[in-house]
């Protein structure tokens, strides 16, 4: 718990949907798709995907 409130993963003591995504004990129903900007024109597109119980 100390280590998500150091990430700022607690809102008014509640765990974030990110906190929840990272940290669940169960495996939750979502699959995670993210990606960085290299530049304006350019996204480099990372996908993780979650297993679906």
């Amino acid at each position: 718990m100390r280590y998500i409130r150091k990430m700022n993963l607690l809102r008014d003591g509640i765990p974030t949907n990110g906190a929840m995504l990272l940290f669940a004990k169960t495996p939750l129903m979502y699959d995670i798709h993210a990606g960085r900007l290299k530049t304006a024109d350019v996204i480099l597109m990372i996908s993780v995907l979650m297993p679906k119980p």
